[in-house]
């Protein structure tokens, strides 16, 4: 017998986890989606031939910008059906 944990809307947990669930989903497409002003953190004492050339070629704007959130997305999915695949399969044996 397998069944899905209950959420308990109405106690002090089940909004607990409704809403860290909602913040962090949220956070991650907020950052996935953003395409504002660059965040300038300052220079950094590493510095990287590999990344000087990168940077010249993603200001050239050749790269889709929209398959990578996609992708995360994706990967993200894939990653909690795994979890449930996993607890399917041990839950059998």
């Amino acid at each position: 017998m397998e069944r899905q944990e209950n959420l308990g809307i109405k106690q002090r947990s089940g909004l607990a986890k409704l809403s860290g669930t909602i913040l962090c989903v949220s956070g991650a497409l907020l950052l996935s989606f953003y395409h504002g002003k660059e965040i300038g953190l300052g220079q950094s004492s590493i510095h990287w031939r590999y990344a000087e050339k990168m940077e010249g070629t993603a200001s050239s704007g050749s790269g889709n910008m929209f398959i990578g959130p996609f992708l995360l997305i994706g990967s993200t999915l894939v990653w909690a059906l795994w979890f449930v695949i996993q607890v399917s399969i041990n839950c059998t044996t």
